[in-house]
């Protein structure tokens, strides 16, 4: 072999062998580390948490103070990452001060499962919790959190469940909505004292009660109008959770005789989705004014031309409706119309007047607080003020006036126009829709006077 070739191989070795040292080092450390972390790894996931954590072992105890113990009960549709028998699930009751992160702590939880509920595509519905709300905790059988169950309101759940089967996977969010079971009731009502206590004696619900006063608001004033012997009778839906009466729900037909006029109503739904209470010959229950500006609560004065004025005491014309009501009681405007004037003098204290056009005119007098300015447009209902006792008055009332071209008319009395009736392309639909609701209501009251 030449010299000069033997010389360039002794190189190349002498060059290779302190490479190939440094290298088979690395490797050696890098394949010891992996051996230690599989290792570690195999160890910890073969391993009993119980024996390691007093919580763990603590979790499946029911809370004594706030809850109790029980298994699994959602729809069959909801998934899980376990069957249904192997989650144990623990109720708490959301207190005054609670949050996320203290609830956790109270049941000894791991505090990385609060930063991963509380992410920002999860956290959005437990940051509303709100005292009595319910939160339901579901373990495994060896204590590991699986599921938790937010329970908004008996209509609105959350479930957080996790996307494995590892203890320590991250959890993703379901809405589960829950609609009523309505059923349609039938009340009536023979006015004894008033329309709130007589209804209330008869089961009525209080929103189904303000509902009803609403619907034949047009028509009679509730404060003023109403008498012994007057008589009412309701169909309605009644909304249940869980077999658990929640909520009255819509009217559907109802029939009001006061001083001896009928008055008959029902919902209807046209064709442009709107929906809205009408005559049975289809006029629309809503007209151009109201007869009394705030919800019904009792009269204190009538209107009087020869009243004597309680603090002046002299005979002093009183053109308008005493509505007495607790502080604070809104005001409605009676119809659409312009504010012409909202203002505070010595006699009316704070007051509005609104003009609706066609030469007529309401004032609102003796308010609290007013919460429209001069100038403003107003829609029928929009409430525009609050019940006060400002300027001459001997306590807390509205002092009412409706004016036609400059004269005072009495609120009570005054002929209002008929609304517009139905549309005449929609009449037969209405009919059809219509009908057997007042046939309901009609067969109803049929039954109820037999039972008397």
């Amino acid at each position: 072999m030449p010299q000069n070739r033997k010389k360039n191989i002794n190189k190349a070795s002498s060059f290779s062998l302190p490479i190939l040292s440094k290298f088979g080092t690395y490797a050696y450390l890098l394949i010891y580390a992996l051996l230690s972390i599989a290792l570690i790894l195999y160890f910890l996931l073969n391993q009993d948490p119980s024996k390691y954590s007093e919580a763990y072992s603590a979790l499946t105890v029911p809370n004594k103070d706030t809850g109790q113990t029980f298994h699994e009960t959602f729809n069959s549709a909801e998934k899980s990452t376990q069957s249904t028998k192997d989650i144990v699930w623990e109720e708490y009751i959301i207190k005054r001060g609670d949050n996320l992160s203290s609830i956790f702590k109270k049941k000894s939880l791991s505090t990385k499962d609060v930063f991963k509920l509380s992410s920002k595509r999860l956290a959005v519905p437990l940051i509303e919790i709100q005292p009595d709300q319910k939160i339901q905790f579901g373990y495994t059988s060896q204590g590991y959190l699986e599921k938790l169950k937010y329970i908004k309101s008996k209509s609105e759940s959350y479930i957080y469940t996790r996307i494995n089967k590892k203890k320590d996977a991250n959890f993703q969010v379901k809405r589960v909505s829950l609609g009523p079971k309505i059923i349609t009731t039938y009340r009536d009502s023979i006015i004894k004292d008033s329309l709130y206590l007589s209804a209330k004696k008869n089961g009525l619900p209080h929103n189904v009660i303000m509902k009803l006063s609403k619907i034949f608001s047009w028509d009679i004033d509730f404060v003023f109008d109403i008498r012994k012997g007057d008589k009412f009778s309701v169909l309605y839906e009644e909304h249940f959770y869980d077999g658990s009466k929640v909520v009255g729900g819509n009217i559907l037909a109802a029939e009001f005789v006061n001083k001896g006029v009928s008055y008959k109503a029902v919902r209807y739904q046209d064709t442009n989705g709107k929906t809205d209470y009408y005559t049975p010959e289809g006029y629309d229950m809503r007209k151009t004014f109201i007869r009394a500006p705030l919800d019904f609560t009792r009269i204190s004065s009538s209107f009087d031309p020869k009243r004597m004025h309680p603090i002046h005491k002299k005979v002093m014309a009183h053109r308008g409706v005493d509505y007495a009501a607790p502080l604070g009681t809104p005001i409605y405007a009676a119809g659409d119309g312009r504010v012409t004037a909202s203002n505070y003098n010595r006699a009316n204290g704070n007051y509005i007047f609104i003009n609706h056009g066609g030469g007529i005119t309401t004032k609102y007098l003796h308010l609290r607080k007013r919460r429209v300015m001069k100038g403003a447009r107003v829609i029928q209902l929009q409430i525009i003020g609050e019940v006060g006792s400002t300027g001459y008055s001997t306590g807390p009332h509205l002092h009412y006036e409706f004016l036609v071209d400059g004269i005072h008319k009495d609120p009570q009395k005054v002929d209002l126009p008929d609304s517009n009736p139905i549309n005449k392309q929609e009449l037969d639909r209405f009919y059809k829709n219509t009908s057997p609701l007042f046939a309901k209501l009609k067969e109803y009251q049929r039954l109820s006077e037999l039972a008397f």
